[in-house]
């Protein structure tokens, strides 16, 4: 999972339920979990797992605040390290002593769809989407489980099933921003699905947000490149360079659509 969304995935979050106070751990607790954090900002995610195990194990059975942390902790590194079903059954975990929380069930949902279990992946994503609107707060529909099902759906074959989930979270206020726009449009390109990676560019275009504006339109040019439309793409690509500048990879575009 991304180290942009890590608050999901490994903050202290807002628990419903705390079987014990998180106060007064144990110093090797306490440093077992520092270890493993930096190991797993390292990249070392199995000794990172070995690491939380063993806080887990000093917690002696007690469960509160830190070890709730600390099990956010494993997941995300057993996710890292590829052991996707050994994170879902982390989640497992939280869920049986946290309560079903939608940001449990958008993780479970994520390391499900990483081991193809897709049924499972869209059961818990529908839960927690459902959850978020029966709360009656701000949508989250947390985007990377969004993508991972969707990305799940289009590594089986199952495009269409990809092209609805986006529908639908469009059609429901999950993307609020050209920057989410801009990730599905290329999702929707590695997919060879060009006509709905370009309606979702122009969708993320339309917003006018600058900072997303360069990505969105290098995008929608390889989308038209991908297409067939060559005059477009090109027209794009040396707009795109007039407003942003050039690169190597970016000349190799225009040159050989220039000899289109």
């Amino acid at each position: 999972m991304s180290r942009g969304i890590k608050r999901f995935l490994a903050g202290t979050g807002v628990f419903c339920i705390l079987l014990i106070s998180g106060c007064g751990r144990s110093q090797e607790e306490k440093q077992l979990r520092l270890a493993g954090i930096e190991q797993l900002d390292q990249g070392n995610y199995e000794e990172a797992i070995v690491s939380f195990e063993q806080a887990l194990k000093a917690a002696d059975g007690k469960v509160g605040n830190m070890e709730l942390d600390i099990l956010k902790y494993r997941g995300e590194a057993e996710y890292k390290s590829g052991d996707f079903l050994a994170a879902a059954h982390t989640y497992d975990v939280l869920i049986q002593v946290d309560g079903q929380l939608p940001e449990y069930l958008y993780g479970r949902s994520i390391c499900y769809a990483g081991a193809g279990q897709l049924e499972e992946a869209g059961a818990d994503y529908t839960q927690a989407r459902n959850m978020d609107v029966q709360m009656d707060r701000e949508v989250s529909w947390n985007m990377e489980a969004l993508l991972a099902l969707g990305k799940g759906y289009q590594a089986a074959g199952e495009n269409q099933k990809a092209a609805d989930l986006y529908d639908s979270a469009i059609a429901g206020g999950a993307i609020a921003s050209a920057e989410m726009y801009n990730v599905l449009g290329a999702a929707q390109i590695e997919a060879g699905m060009y006509d709905k990676a370009l309606q979702l560019l122009d969708q993320g275009i339309a917003l006018g947000d600058q900072a997303a504006m360069g990505d969105l339109m290098y995008n929608k040019a390889v989308a038209l490149e991908y297409s067939g439309e060559f005059s477009r793409a090109l027209d794009l690509f040396l707009q795109y360079k007039a407003s942003y500048g050039s690169d190597e990879k970016l000349e190799k575009e225009i040159a050989f659509l220039s000899t289109r």
